[in-house]
């Protein structure tokens, strides 16, 4: 596949949060059940290196649903900055969805609300933002959201969710489409930065 997309003035990384940078846990509230993936961690430091900013974008529905307060949600958040903040690891800010999906607001991915208050908040320009995420959600937040590229990883939901929309599996990164827009599959949060490393270090598309 010809990659036609260029990324080589790439700023800023949005990241789901649940199944993406942690483990998959059902309706998180307690910050004992935090668990980074190691992977992530390898790619949050090198995206660090890099000087990129980092936003994390969350659907919390378990907050609309009352399986947990507010409270908890900002508890499993600290726990999640504190340890990153020991590695050396700086997340800009996170924004966040409590709503339900029959609330039909404007927040919650794929629906591209969050989006627009980071974009309004630190002025932020799409064509140098990507977002990378477990769920469809995620490359559909992505592709309403105009951003330049959207990664679906593997961990998490990521495998079921390639399954269901019968895009490839991979032990590394591939490229597909969806909704015929490039799409980039990658087996897990490094993997992703590891492609987004050889797209933003050459100066003409390539083939992958």
């Amino acid at each position: 596949m010809t990659k036609k997309l260029q990324l080589f003035n790439l700023k800023n990384v949005l990241l789901d949060r649940d199944g993406t940078i942690i483990e998959e846990k059902h309706y998180l509230c307690d910050p004992k059940q935090v668990e980074f993936y190691p992977e992530s961690i390898q790619a949050l430091r090198q995206m660090q290196a890099q000087n990129l900013d980092m936003f994390v974008v969350t659907n919390q529905s378990g907050l609309g649903r009352g399986y947990f307060k507010l409270e908890n949600y900002w508890a499993v958040e600290q726990k999640i900055y504190a340890e990153l903040k020991a590695l050396g690891i700086v997340i800009k800010d996170t924004v966040f969805c409590p709503h339900t999906p029959k609330d039909n607001c404007n927040c919650r991915k794929p629906a591209p609300g969050l989006w627009q208050k980071l974009k309004t908040k630190y002025n932020l320009n799409p064509e140098q933002t990507i977002m990378i995420g477990d769920k469809i959600s995620d490359i559909e937040f992505g592709l309403n959201s105009n951003l330049a590229l959207s990664i679906l990883v593997l961990t998490g939901h990521g495998k079921d969710q390639a399954k269901t929309h019968h895009l490839p599996l991979t032990n590394s990164y591939t490229w597909s489409y969806f909704n015929q827009k490039p799409l980039l599959i990658a087996a897990d949060l490094n993997s992703a930065w590891q492609a987004i490393r050889t797209l933003t270090s050459q100066s003409q598309p390539n083939n992958v």
